[in-house]
């Protein structure tokens, strides 16, 4: 009787470690999206000051651009400038 205690016992340790385990990982796994959506985003900031950058540069010395290339200089600021307002 006291072998079958000791092994309900260990099998309720068991149980409970695993448990928490699965709650820790979870919280980890959610932790770690978070983090890496954040990145992302400021991984596509960056890139979209890059690019603004390559545009003034372009037009500094004087590089033509296209009307699409004028676009897209316009929407990257509106979408930088509603990121900015937003944090």
């Amino acid at each position: 009787m006291e072998l079958k205690d000791q092994l309900f016992q260990a099998n309720s340790q068991n149980e409970k470690l695993q448990r928490t385990i699965q709650v820790k990982f979870k919280a980890e796994v959610g932790n770690l999206t978070q983090e890496k959506e954040k990145l992302e985003d400021e991984k596509r900031r960056w890139q979209q000051e890059a690019q603004m950058q390559r545009n003034k540069l372009e037009a500094l010395i004087g590089k033509p651009r296209d009307m699409v290339a004028q676009r897209e200089d316009a929407a990257l600021y509106e979408n930088n400038r509603i990121a900015e307002l937003e944090t």
